[in-house]
């Protein structure tokens, strides 16, 4: 139930992820406290989130987070929001267009 809710709130996320990335990028108090939040990292040998490995793999190809949000769909945007890994890739992207 939790799952499905999650789910639904998420497929109702309006679009324009690339100011998200870039509010993100810019609030060091904001960002401090996203981290903070972060789940534990995947434990070597544990599942593999198949949204989250698309995700990187389209994170590492960008140069911009405009670029980092019209890439990745919303699956993928929340698997990379949540990985401490994810972060850093969208962390280390300019925050303006090409």
């Amino acid at each position: 139930a939790v799952l499905q809710e999650a789910d639904r709130l998420q497929s109702s996320m309006p679009a324009g992820g690339a100011h998200a990335f870039r509010r993100l990028m810019s609030d060091a108090r904001l960002l401090d406290a996203h981290r903070a939040m972060l789940p534990p990292s995947r434990a070597r040998g544990g599942p593999f989130n198949p949204a989250l490995l698309m995700g990187l793999a389209k994170l590492a190809e960008q140069d911009t987070a405009d670029g980092a949000a019209a890439a990745l769909t919303r699956a993928e945007t929340a698997a990379v929001l949540g990985d401490a890994g994810g972060v850093d890739l969208l962390c280390g992207l300019s925050a303006g267009s090409r």
